[in-house]
C-alpha cells in the first residue's frame, strides 16, 4: 500500500432526473459534496465516502437533505501505449433522508458503474503477478477526462416506503467537478 489519500470538497456532484411515483411524475435534482478517503494499492482504488446532499424538489419534499456513506472498489486496466483506461466499480450506499411528512427515512442501495476515460500520458498499469516492466501506475489523478455509466437500486428500510432504481451518466474530470444526469424510478 502506497498510502492513504484524502480527497475533500473538490469532489462535487450536480444531478437532475425524473421521479415516477405512481401516476404522478416530478422532476428532481440536487447538489452534493462529500469527503472521500481513498486507499490506493497498485492499480486498485478502494475507499469510503460520507457526505450531505440536497434535492430540489424531491419525492421527500422541497430542500430534502440526505446524509449518506459509500464504499467502492475499482480496478483500472490499460494496454501498453494505450491512452484509454476503464474502471469497474461496485458501490454500497446508505442514506438517511428527510421525507415529505417530516420524518427521516433510512435507505440502502447498491450498484455497479463503468468509467471510460483517457489518461494524461501513456503508461502501464501495475498488474499483480506480472513480469512486465512498469513505466508508471495509472491512478484517478492521471485521468483528465472520463465518462461514467451508473446503475443501481435503492431500497427503503421500512414497509410503507418505495424503492428506487437509478441510472445515471456522468461526464467530467476525475477528482474535480462532475456533471451527472440521470433518471430515478420509484417502485410501487
Amino acid at each position: 500500500m502506497r498510502g492513504i489519500r484524502l480527497v475533500a470538497a473538490c469532489l462535487l456532484g450536480l444531478w437532475v432526473g425524473s421521479v415516477n411515483a405512481g401516476a404522478a411524475r416530478a422532476v428532481s435534482g440536487g447538489m452534493n459534496g462529500w469527503l472521500s478517503l481513498v486507499l490506493p494499492e497498485g492499480s486498485w482504488d478502494e475507499g469510503v465516502g460520507v457526505g450531505l446532499s440536497y434535492q430540489l424538489p424531491s419525492r421527500w419534499g422541497p430542500f430534502a437533505p440526505a446524509l449518506w456513506a459509500q464504499w467502492w472498489s475499482s480496478e483500472a486496466e490499460a494496454a501498453h501505449g494505450d491512452r484509454h483506461v476503464s474502471v469497474w466499480s461496485f458501490g454500497v450506499l446508505g442514506r438517511y433522508a428527510l421525507r415529505v411528512d417530516g420524518r427521516f427515512q433510512p435507505y440502502l442501495g447498491l450498484g455497479p458503474s463503468l468509467e471510460l476515460a483517457r489518461t494524461q500520458s501513456t503508461g502501464l498499469v501495475k498488474y499483480p503477478k506480472s513480469d512486465i516492466a512498469v513505466i508508471r501506475d495509472i491512478t484517478h489523478r492521471d485521468i483528465d477526462l472520463g465518462l461514467q455509466f451508473l446503475a443501481g437500486f435503492e431500497a427503503p428500510l421500512s414497509r410503507n416506503a418505495r424503492g428506487m432504481v437509478e441510472s445515471a451518466l456522468a461526464l467530467g474530470a476525475i477528482d474535480a467537478l462532475q456533471l451527472r444526469v440521470g433518471l430515478v424510478y420509484a417502485l410501487r
